[in-house]
């Protein structure tokens, strides 16, 4: 789950959209007809507050992500994810000591905490895309991996509003470049975010990866599973 630059949308930022509910008196002896949700977008910075239609707002939208080269604004993506799941790859890369490759995180969604890298699929890109850009971009390292994944977890986070739900194929891994040395954690203290180490038993990983733990703790033991799933739902 590594942090790429963040775009910001332009069109994001001076669009508001206004619902209105409204119905129809009912005609006697008919019962009321529901009531109908519309959205409005207004451009505040251009025409004041002119409606625009919905269908002219996704436009512009789309018109602004194509011309930041494609990349999907922040403030779009948290959007999407509070309405849809997500796809993600997660990598499980062990070495031959048994241990486990962990990354530090902390950011105001998933919070501090080790985790396995792994990041989001985007529109149009595959699998095996994605899962050579977190190697590259969280731990400054190349790949090969095994096509079958070992499992697929879903995550489900009932009192989260922002990528509070999506579905990972963990991805057995191996290095064929040692990660960036520079990004090492020298003190299990004071971790840092992007530092990496080399665990033997799972630490306190975060919540969204803590299903993950048995194949950390197990590696024999899991070493042969694939296709299994695994939920994880948080209240």
């Amino acid at each position: 789950m590594g942090v790429e630059p963040t775009i910001r949308c332009r069109l994001c930022s001076r669009l508001e959209l206004a619902a209105f509910r409204g119905s129809r008196k009912p005609e006697r002896g008919k019962a009321a007809a529901p009531a109908k949700l519309r959205g409005v977008f207004f451009d505040t910075e251009h025409t004041g507050l002119a409606p625009m239609e919905l269908s002219t707002a996704l436009d512009r939208l789309e018109k602004d992500i194509d011309g930041q080269g494609g990349q999907m604004p922040e403030e779009v993506f948290l959007f999407l994810s509070r309405h849809r799941p997500l796809v993600c790859v997660d990598l499980l890369i062990q070495n031959a000591q048994d241990e486990t490759l962990l990354s530090w995180r902390d950011d105001k969604f998933f919070g501090k905490g080790w985790h396995l890298p792994g990041g989001v699929i985007r529109f149009k890109e595959t699998r095996e895309e994605r899962i050579r850009k977190v190697a590259e971009l969280e731990l400054g390292a190349q790949i090969s991996f095994d096509e079958t994944p070992l499992a697929i977890q879903e995550y489900l986070h009932m009192g989260q509003r922002e990528r509070s739900h999506q579905y990972s194929f963990l991805i057995r891994s191996f290095l064929t470049t040692p990660p960036d040395e520079t990004r090492r954690c020298r003190s299990l203290n004071s971790p840092a975010a992007g530092e990496w180490m080399w665990f033997r038993k799972a630490p306190d990983l975060l919540d969204v990866h803590k299903g993950y733990a048995r194949f950390i703790n197990e590696p024999e033991a899991t070493r042969s599973l694939c296709g299994l799933y695994v939920p994880l739902v948080l209240r």
